[in-house]
């Protein structure tokens, strides 16, 4: 019986769909990911190794949802560039003085 604590195996490896090999055509998945690294916050006062992580970590995640082709990458990168802009404004809205009020709101 397998270990549910390992990761799952699928039909190739995670951070085989940014190799030109994928089965996912690279043409399409490097405008993906270009798409995706344009919807990521540039906050011009945050250090540039915190861009750089927050670009890996997008990678990461885009690896993470192991999209098993065109659709799925599209569905991902939806995803994560919602993640990003709700990420965003929950991150203005809890600035004390900004617009009068202070508002933050988890939902879960």
């Amino acid at each position: 019986m397998p270990n549910p604590a390992s990761p799952p195996t699928g039909p190739y490896a995670r951070d085989a769909i940014f190799d030109d090999s994928a089965p996912i055509n690279p043409y399409f998945m490097q405008e993906a990911v270009r798409t995706l690294m344009r919807a990521l916050p540039i906050d011009e006062q945050e250090p540039e190794a915190w861009r750089n992580r927050r670009m890996a970590v997008t990678l990461t995640a885009l690896s993470a949802l192991h999209p098993r082709d065109e659709i799925e990458v599209l569905l991902s990168v939806q995803a994560l560039c919602a993640f990003h802009a709700a990420a965003v404004c929950w991150h203005i809205e809890c600035i004390p003085g900004r617009y009068g009020i202070r508002v933050c709101v988890i939902l879960s």
